[in-house]
């Protein structure tokens, strides 16, 4: 995740990502702690990151 982040939304995330974050974010969404993400999971991460984007994009000047 960290990775991913890191390439894909470096400006989103900056130079420096928290460990603790992606851990607990991935932990939140092992529901039965199997150390694994289930599609249910991985799908509502991916909700939950375009709701973040979003807020985080309100505002902008659309580019042209």
């Amino acid at each position: 995740m960290k990775k991913l982040l890191h390439k894909e939304l470096p400006s989103f995330v900056g130079k420096k990502v928290d460990e603790e974050g992606p851990k607990r974010m991935m932990g939140d969404l092992d529901k039965n702690r199997d150390q694994e993400v289930d599609f249910q999971g991985y799908a509502l991460s991916l909700a939950l990151d375009a709701i973040m984007c979003n807020d985080f994009f309100q505002g902008f000047p659309a580019q042209s």
